[in-house]
């Protein structure tokens, strides 16, 4: 029986600093890609007034709905609107329809904030 080459066999070296265990390295590259990510938001004016904490928001749309949301940002990416993300596309129109409803049912007032937790969850 033929023994297989050893080298040929040999793992390749590994560089994500994860896989390999050096977490000290990885640490570094995901908070230096966080805080380029969020100066780009930031600096973008994404939301609310600048130097805002940028916060993930998580909410469910029709499909079909989402497919437009696509449509929408990418025709004002193609139109010359200087848009950051997608993310940053409908972080300011939902920041528009919360001036909208301010102007319209709080006299054109900010609204308190709410705390997380605090609206129910599901079907209301």
């Amino acid at each position: 029986m033929k023994l297989p080459d050893r080298d040929a066999l040999s793992k390749a070296t590994i560089n994500d600093p994860i896989i390999a265990g050096n977490t000290s390295e990885a640490d570094s590259a995901v908070s230096a890609s966080n805080a380029t990510k969020t100066s780009r938001a930031v600096s973008a004016g994404m939301a609310g007034k600048s130097g805002d904490l940028i916060k993930k928001f998580t909410i469910r749309v029709p499909e079909s709905l989402l497919g437009r949301i696509r449509a929408a940002y990418l025709n004002d990416l193609a139109n010359g609107h200087e848009i950051v993300s997608l993310s940053t596309w409908a972080s300011e129109h939902l920041e528009k329809a919360v001036i909208d409803s301010e102007n319209a049912y709080n006299d054109g007032e900010p609204y308190r904030e709410v705390g997380v937790g605090t609206v129910p969850l599901g079907r209301i």
